[in-house]
């Protein structure tokens, strides 16, 4: 299914995708401890809107207008100046003014390296703009205020002295009607005008105390104690999330690069072969049978050794022939081990190295290898002269012996026939150990065994190379080919069988 597929991939990459989210993180870390911590302290003043009776679209208009224009006021020149000159400080902060949207609000913000700075700008901009504010609108109030109020007491004045002058009139005897009716209406008059001058002298008090507080400090900014200038643990996040679709990105980038194959089932779907068995991972120090017979990898050998067996119908003499379809897929190892493993079950096993490019089993077995193959083809030797035998229980051992100067035409000899047919006779298997695909060598040495087996390291092998190990494997119709998974992948939640 598509969606195991992913999982293996992603839980194959894993170490990159770790690795780019580490990466992700280091950058932010280092870009926190380079970087300047700056401070951001926010003041707010309120410019009030003028109210009248009829609340006509102008109105809003001109009020949108007047909050812009303390804007532009706030970053003029004169005003920085006069901030600075309050501030009595060697570099002024950074300084943005900005209406709130739908809002009667102007938003003052001061950015330092000094949190204490910060805060004091924008609280001093803010009183700035309030006296300002004051000024712009106190011109033409203070004026009418005070020309009412002379007027009012002119008026007041006036009245008194026109009430003296009634009640006198009142007083004389007889009274002068006509006089006391020409001072009443007088009288009347000079009250009707002082207590039209008393009214405009208190609107206009009433609207002074209203415009000077049109602009107000409705909120003061306090020393901020995180920085701007350093990302938190958001950034964090952001890095790790960031990383995380990076690494996933990489991962199936690399995959689409990658040739090696990491899925038995796509090994075993190229290669036409038996499947023999699965070899389990293993560490190092348990590769060999004859150092840790109790792991997993050993069982599955025997459980192979077992297998050959019955689909002989336990008929011997037969020879086995190891080949890796590249280089490092366990095939020396992988001999080694089947030749213990047989000896257990009682059979008499020779272990031959073919190898002579590479020989690797005199190391395995700890043996001497002064002598071998090469002395039997190329002098003529008796092979069971130079056959070799560590202790009881242990296969017999034709090593390579010394290098000759060409391997293809040792092997090219009409005395190979002959050799392994002489083998065969004397032991119920002969193991052989070859170099891997695609070395000519094995031209001449396959026609002489009754089986071959391919050698497969899963996650290690390229594709190419099992295409071309099935189609070099093909030319040898008559032979029964089996293949073993060496690494197969385990039985989880990343593995693809």
């Amino acid at each position: 299914m598509e969606w195991r597929f992913y999982l293996a991939v992603l839980w194959r990459r894993k170490w990159g995708i770790a690795a780019t989210i580490a990466a992700a993180l280091v950058m932010v870390a280092l870009g926190n401890r380079s970087s300047v911590p700056y401070y951001e302290s926010n003041a707010v003043l309120r410019v009030a809107i003028y109210a009248t009776a009829s609340q006509a679209p102008t109105l809003y208009t001109y009020n949108d207008e007047l909050k812009n224009t303390f804007v532009k006021i706030a970053t003029s020149t004169l005003v920085m100046e006069e901030l600075a000159n309050r501030l009595q400080s060697p570099r002024l902060p950074s300084m943005t003014v900005e209406v709130i949207t739908g809002t009667e609000l102007i938003l003052i913000t001061a950015a330092d390296a000094d949190p204490e700075l910060a805060a004091r700008a924008a609280n001093t901009l803010g009183e700035i703009l309030v006296e300002q504010g004051r000024s712009l609108y106190s011109g033409s109030a203070v004026n009418a205020k005070d020309v009412l109020g002379v007027q009012l007491e002119q008026s007041r004045t006036e009245l008194d002295e026109m009430r003296k002058e009634y009640e006198k009139l009142l007083l004389q005897t007889p009274p002068p009607s006509d006089e006391i009716l020409v001072a009443s209406q007088l009288l009347l008059e000079k009250q009707r005008t002082y207590e039209t001058l008393l009214r405009q002298y208190e609107q206009a008090v009433y609207r002074e105390g209203l415009e000077a507080g049109m602009i107000t400090l409705v909120q003061r900014a306090e020393p901020s104690q995180t920085p701007i200038g350093q990302t938190g643990s958001i950034a964090y996040f952001i890095a790790i999330a960031a990383g995380l679709v990076a690494g996933i990105f990489l991962a199936f980038a690399i995959e689409r690069l990658d040739t090696r194959v990491y899925a038995t089932k796509e090994i075993e779907s190229v290669v036409s072969a038996t499947p023999l068995a699965k070899f389990p991972k293993t560490g190092s120090g348990h590769l060999l049978l004859s150092q840790n017979g109790t792991s997993p990898l050993a069982d599955s050998v025997r459980h192979l050794a077992a297998n050959l067996q019955l689909m002989s119908n336990n008929q011997y003499h037969k020879v086995l022939l190891l080949v890796g379809a590249e280089t490092g897929q366990g095939t020396t190892t992988t001999a080694a081990n089947l030749a213990d493993a047989l000896t257990e079950l009682g059979r008499n096993v020779l272990l031959v190295d073919c190898n002579l490019r590479d020989p690797k089993l005199h190391q395995v077995f700890d043996l001497p290898n002064d002598k071998g193959l090469t002395d039997v083809l190329a002098d003529n030797v008796d092979p069971m002269k130079v056959i070799q035998k560590k202790a009881d229980g242990r296969p017999s051992l034709l090593l390579s012996g010394p290098a000759p100067a060409s391997s293809s035409l040792v092997f090219a000899s009409a005395r190979i026939g002959s050799l392994f047919n002489t083998l065969r006779k004397q032991f119920d298997y002969v193991i052989i150990d070859v170099p891997a695909l695609p070395a000519a060598d094995i031209i001449n040495l396959a026609p002489n065994a009754d089986e071959i087996i391919l050698m497969v390291r899963r996650s290690h092998v390229r594709r190419d190379s099992i295409r071309s190990a099935e189609e070099f494997l093909s030319r040898f119709k008559d032979k029964f080919i089996g293949l073993v998974v060496n690494e197969a992948e385990s039985q989880g939640i990343y593995s693809l069988s």
